[in-house]
């Protein structure tokens, strides 16, 4: 037994003494293995991630879109041949608006007015109300509209602060009981004018945009530009316009150059001098020009920009008034009826859409050209009130338009509006 209890241990110590002899191994020159990505496993946990995100703000839609109006596209005007006609009233929407307080205030964007002043607006469930325009911002060309009856609780809350750039946000309307529901990131943060810029450009204009906790921060502009206004900001400027006394302004399309001591030699009667004058404007349309200087306007005469500047604004809106003024130092009287600013906006939007508008002949068959009146240069100016800004932007409009559609026209034959008949 002992014989083998030393052998048992001797042999241990030849190992021992190997393990300590034997020379350590140089040092590997293989890197290890680093710890790699999954990058289809990233992006199914990503895109289960968006699917549950966007899942719950298809949720909030209903609770969301009872903040929201809908505002209908223009009808078709009378004059339209009979099969022309559309078979049922339109629902789609020339826009959308927030209801911003329990007074019946409306926040919107004048595209999606399309010229009126007054209309009926359509609530979440399905009842209309008769709204009118109560304030204009030029500088943002959004609008305040007095509606009635608005239910008090369809107010929507405020955020406090918009999301930060890359935060996703949500836009929610509707339309004939159907709630749309839109994911937004925000791109930029809120730049000097209170604009914020989003993902898309392909909402329609006064859309509301919500947090993903269901405040209301912003509306869209709409048309082709991805951006939008922030709603606090936006309402209190409308509201100092009302306050002011400037929330209706009267126009009639004039810029006013101040007038120096070599002018004044020139033009010895008090008066203002024409420096340009708005094309389609009220006073483009009556026929006053650039160097007409202006003395009186009704019974009022002006001598200073001020003057003119407020009488322009206490006009009331398609009642005429007749201008006193010189031209080529020789008396002349022109009757201009007057716009509100407001309306003169809405032309110059027009008129800025028609200059890049796509042909008729780039949108539709001949077929269909002729079903619906038009020739093949006939610019295409808004597909069911929304402006279209190029051939590119119009075809996905056409592809989602229901039938009947409702084109605005420009031709030789003036502006005016078509229906097309078309097959799905």
């Amino acid at each position: 037994m002992r014989i083998k209890l030393w052998i048992a241990a001797g042999s241990a110590l030849v190992l021992v003494i190997g393990a300590l002899t034997i020379p350590a191994p140089a040092p590997s020159t293989v890197v290890p293995p680093q710890e790699r990505a999954m990058p289809l496993l990233e992006q199914e946990v990503q895109r289960r991630e968006q699917l549950r995100i966007f899942g719950e703000l298809q949720q909030l839609g209903p609770r969301l879109a009872r903040h929201s109006v809908m505002i209908p596209a223009v009808a078709p005007t009378p004059g339209l041949p009979s099969n022309m006609a559309p078979r049922a009233p339109r629902v789609d929407p020339a826009g959308h608006g927030l209801i911003v307080s329990e007074d019946g205030e409306v926040l919107t964007s004048a595209a999606a007015l399309l010229g009126r002043e007054s209309l009926q607006i359509e609530l979440f469930d399905g009842g209309r109300a008769e709204a009118r325009v109560i304030a204009f911002d030029p500088d943002t060309d959004l609008v305040l509209l007095g509606a009635n009856p608005v239910p008090g609780a369809d107010a929507a809350p405020w955020a406090s602060e918009p999301p930060p750039a890359g935060m996703l946000a949500i836009a929610v309307a509707h339309a004939a009981g159907h709630v749309a529901v839109a994911p937004v990131f925000v791109t930029a943060a809120p730049d000097a004018e209170r604009r914020i810029r989003t993902t898309t450009a392909d909402l329609a204009p006064g859309t509301p945009l919500f947090t993903v906790a269901g405040e209301v921060f912003a509306v869209a502009v709409g048309g082709n530009d991805p951006s939008a206004v922030l709603v606090a900001a936006a309402v209190n400027r409308l509201r100092d316009r009302i306050a002011s006394g400037q929330a209706r302004r009267g126009a009639l399309g004039l810029t006013f150059q101040p007038m120096d001591e070599t002018l004044r030699k020139v033009y010895s009667s008090p008066g203002v001098l024409v420096a340009d004058v708005a094309p389609n404007g009220p006073a483009d349309d009556a026929g006053v020009r650039a160097g007409d200087f202006i003395t009186a306007l009704g019974d009022a005469a002006v001598s200073s920009i001020d003057e003119v500047r407020q009488v322009i604004a206490q006009l009331e809106p398609q009642v005429p008034v007749r201008l006193q003024l010189l031209r080529d130092r020789r008396p002349l009287e022109i009757d201009v009826v007057a716009t509100s600013a407001l309306g003169l906006r809405v032309r110059q939007i027009a008129r800025a859409a028609s200059a890049n508008a796509p042909q008729a002949l780039t949108l539709f068959s001949a077929d269909e050209q002729a079903a619906a009146g038009l020739l093949p240069r006939s610019r295409i100016l808004m597909i069911n009130g929304q402006v279209v800004g190029s051939a590119e932007a119009a075809r996905p409009q056409l592809r989602r338009a229901r039938a009947p559609v409702v084109l605005y026209v420009e031709d030789e034959r003036g502006r005016f509006f078509r229906v097309l008949e078309r097959g799905r």
